[in-house]
Formats: structure tokens, sequence, C-alpha cells
């Protein structure tokens, strides 16, 4: 589990990284040339490739975080019944 979080935040770092060098470069250069262009491409590819690997990252943490939460919800309900069983 402790893996998955960091590799999410390495992950949103990388994201940062890449719209900080559009920014700086592609945004702000007024004097381009077709070198600029293929750097911006293989940013903007890379910068999906991230944004899909965090979704499956986060995707698997909402699935595991599903199952604690069926899994309390199952357990409260055995308790309450335990409970409601032996007081009366």
């Amino acid at each position: 589990m402790r893996w998955r979080k960091t590799r999410l935040v390495r992950l949103y770092e990388e994201w940062e990284i890449l719209a900080i060098l559009d920014r700086l470069v592609h945004d702000s250069n007024t004097n381009s040339y077709r070198g600029d262009n293929d750097i911006h491409i293989f940013r903007e590819r890379r910068r999906s490739e991230v944004l899909a690997e965090i979704g499956k990252l986060e995707g698997r943490q909402a699935e595991v975080r599903n199952l604690w939460v069926g899994g309390v919800a199952l357990l409260s309900v055995i308790l309450y019944a335990t409970f409601h069983y032996v007081l009366r």
C-alpha cells in the first residue's frame, strides 16, 4: 500500500514538472522551431501516460477502500445481530 502512495506522489510531481516545462519553454517561446514542437509533443504524450497511470493507481485504491467499507459494514451487522440476540 505504501509503495502505491509513494508512486502516486512521484507521478503527480512528474506531471507538475511537465506542466511547468510547457509553460516555461513552449508558451513563452516566440521563436519556435521544429525541435521545440517535437519536444512539446513528447511531453504531451508523457503527460497523458502519467495521467493514465495515476488513474489506474487511484482506481485500485478506491477498490481497496470499498472492500474495507464493505467489511466494516458486514462486521457491524454481525455485531448488532449478536448483541440483539444476547440482550433479548
